[in-house]
C-alpha cells in the first residue's frame, strides 16, 4: 500500500516538476538582474536540471511499475503524456490573476508589467489560458472578447479530456494487470 501511495506521490511531483520547468528562468528579482542559483534567498536553484529530474521520477515509477528496460522504453512516453493531457484536462493549479508569477501582482510575473510570452512548446489548452488572461488583465475587455475567450479554453479542455480518454486507453493495452493496478491508484487511470 505505501509503494501505491509512493506512485501516487511521484506522478503528481512529475506533473508538478513538468510546471516548474515551463515557468523556470522566467522569473526575476527586482533590478531585472537573473537569480543567483547559489543564493537561495534569491529563489536560484543549486545545479536544477528538468531533465534529470523527470528521468529520476521515471527510474522510480520503473521500479514501482516492476518493469523491465524494454517496458519503460514504450511506456515512458505514453506515461508522460497521460499526465500533461490529466493536467490540462483538469485545467489543475491555480494561477491567480496575475499571470501566475511568483510575485503575484506587480511582482516579478504580476500584472505589474507586460505578460510573459507563451511558450511555443505549450499546449493548445495552455495557450487558450494565456490567452483569457491576457483579456482578463485588461479591464476594459468587453464581455463578448471574455466569452470567446473562455469558450476556447473549455472547447480546448474538453479535446483534452478526449484525447487524456484514447490515451490512457492506449496506455492500459501496454501493462500488466498489477502494472495497471499501481496506475490506477495512483490516479493516472481510472
Amino acid at each position: 500500500m505505501a509503494s501505491v501511495k509512493k506512485i501516487g506521490f511521484l506522478a503528481t511531483s512529475l506533473l508538478m516538476g513538468s510546471l516548474v520547468v515551463s515557468t523556470f528562468g522566467q522569473t526575476q528579482p527586482p533590478g531585472g538582474n537573473p537569480p543567483d542559483p547559489n543564493n537561495p534567498q534569491q529563489g536560484g536553484r543549486r545545479n536544477f536540471d528538468p531533465a534529470q529530474y523527470r528521468q529520476r521520477m521515471m527510474d522510480r515509477l520503473k521500479t514501482e511499475l516492476g518493469a523491465t528496460d524494454d517496458e519503460m522504453t514504450a511506456l515512458g512516453p505514453k506515461i508522460e503524456k497521460v499526465m500533461t493531457l490529466q493536467r490540462d484536462a483538469g485545467g489543475r493549479g491555480f494561477r491567480g490573476r496575475g499571470g501566475g508569477g511568483p510575485g503575484g501582482p506587480g511582482g516579478p510575473g504580476g500584472t505589474g508589467g507586460t505578460p510573459p510570452p507563451v511558450d511555443p512548446n505549450a499546449s493548445v489548452v495552455q495557450k487558450a489560458s494565456a490567452d483569457l488572461r491576457a483579456v482578463l488583465e485588461n479591464k476594459d475587455a468587453k464581455p463578448d472578447e471574455i466569452k470567446a475567450k473562455l469558450d476556447a479554453l473549455r472547447a480546448a479542455r474538453a479535446d483534452a479530456k478526449t484525447q487524456l480518454a484514447a490515451a490512457q486507453q492506449e496506455l492500459r493495452g501496454l501493462l500488466t494487470q498489477r502494472q495497471e493496478a499501481v496506475l490506477v491508484e495512483s490516479g493516472m487511470l481510472e
